[in-house]
């Protein structure tokens, strides 16, 4: 069955906003298909002449029970009715219902949690945890913080340093040389798993093991959806162990089941000391998480350590029912069960289209399609729009990488409706 649009899209009267747009917002606010959301609802999202379009993007990774469902809005209607939209770092009940949810689903011996509001804080609270950690437990001399070349942590300042794709670096004159990347292990490139070339790596700019007080591990690259090798990963693991590195897990977009697991990292069999999640956290409204054991967690003075907004009443409500509605709905497993059938189908059109795919990679309800040319890649995410499935643009250094993350409370029939527009697409235009 074909998804069908009762009007053209970009619509005629909705062109007049985006040239308002132009003027009033800079370019970088911009660049998606020309759609206005209007309203969204599980796996669908509308605009305001009655178009439907199966939504493949959660927003970007956000909707993880879906869009609107109702037991996030009558936790945040409920918070309306009460009467209390902000708190500052008072305390409001509805933070400690989600502290106590995001605890039921954390390992052992982690214990604490700090609140913010987007990813990029909790990448940048959790390397001042990590830094500060090393430098009262360890040795001054733990001063650099190590990620990989092609990751993606945020847009903020140390967010940015920490992150490995040098274009996104251009705008900073001087660069923290206290920030390090070293190449990600990617199968694709064998030389980058040997765990012996990682370490040389390292030396090779003149950089010790105990000379590094944190790791920034994206569970999986962003841009690419490629995950590690899981032998390299619990080497790396017991690396940090062995030279008190403390190991972050950057799970803003992996977490709260986008992989098929609660967290990605459980797909490497290993523990980090410290959790930064976000985007799925809520499926709704902004909050991120920082998650760690006590004794990194709590190494600073009362205040020294929110945000205007963290721990926000209407946000926390939010969270502590999305987290709720995936353990009532088994969420996780049908983003596994639901994500063997996306990567199946995914890998078949690759095989099928050789001379316009040249690659696929994902695990559970997040996938990338690897174009081998951007503007291929850029074609197909306007023309399924157009046919009615919701794609954001093209990712990835070469901004040739499709994704595909519906929300995990989709069925396969609705998953399958929503690929068949793809393969359509592919058929009829490469």
């Amino acid at each position: 069955m074909e998804q069908s649009l009762k009007k053209q899209v970009p619509h005629s009267e909705t062109l007049d906003i985006f040239l308002k747009l132009d003027e009033m917002e800079p370019s970088s606010m911009h660049g998606q298909p020309k759609i206005i959301w209007h309203r969204a609802q599980d796996c669908h999202v509308y605009d305001e002449f009655g178009n439907e379009f199966i939504d493949f993007t959660s927003g970007v990774l956000i909707a993880n029970c879906g869009h609107n469902h109702p037991k996030v809005n009558a936790a945040i209607r409920a918070v309306l009715d009460q009467g209390l939209l902000t708190s500052y770092i008072f305390v409001n009940k509805h933070r400690v219902k989600l502290l106590e949810n995001i605890l039921r689903h954390v390992p052992a011996g982690m214990d604490q949690v700090l609140l913010f509001c987007s990813g990029s804080e909790a990448i940048e609270a959790s390397i001042k945890l990590a830094k500060n950690y090393a430098k009262k437990n360890h040795s001054s001399a733990k001063k650099y913080i190590l990620s990989f070349n092609g990751s993606f942590h945020g847009r903020t300042l140390g967010a940015q340093l920490a992150g490995g794709i040098p274009a996104l670096k251009d705008w900073i004159e001087e660069r923290d040389t206290n920030f390090l990347q070293v190449p990600y292990p990617d199968a694709d490139i064998p030389d980058t798993c040997d765990f012996e070339k990682f370490t040389e790596s390292i030396q090779d700019q003149g950089v010790s093991p105990n000379e590094i007080s944190c790791l920034v591990f994206e569970t999986y690259q962003g841009g690419v959806v490629k995950f590690a090798p899981t032998y390299f990963m619990k080497k790396l693991r017991q690396w940090c162990d062995d030279n008190a590195i403390s190991f972050i897990a950057d799970e803003v977009q992996a977490g709260f089941g986008r992989t098929g697991k609660w967290w990605g990292f459980e797909h490497y069999g290993i523990t980090p000391d410290i959790i930064a999640s976000g985007k799925g956290i809520s499926s709704s409204l902004p909050v991120s998480a920082v998650i760690g054991r006590r004794d990194i967690m709590n190494q600073f003075s009362p205040g020294a350590m929110s945000t205007t907004h963290s721990g926000n009443p209407l946000c926390s409500a939010a969270a502590a029912a999305n987290i709720e509605v995936m353990e009532e709905e088994n969420l996780v497993q049908n983003a596994a069960d639901m994500g063997n059938i996306l990567q199946a189908e995914m890998q078949a059109l690759a095989n099928l289209y050789p001379s316009v795919i040249k690659s696929v990679y994902g695990k559970g309800l997040v996938c990338g399609i690897h174009f081998l040319h951007a503007a291929d890649a850029l074609k197909a995410v306007n023309l399924c729009v157009e046919d009615g499935l919701m794609l954001f643009n093209p990712v990835g250094s070469s901004g040739a990488t499709v994704k595909f993350n519906p929300p995990l409370t989709i069925d396969e029939a609705l998953l399958v409706k929503g690929i068949s527009i793809f393969a359509k697409v592919l058929k009829e235009n490469f």
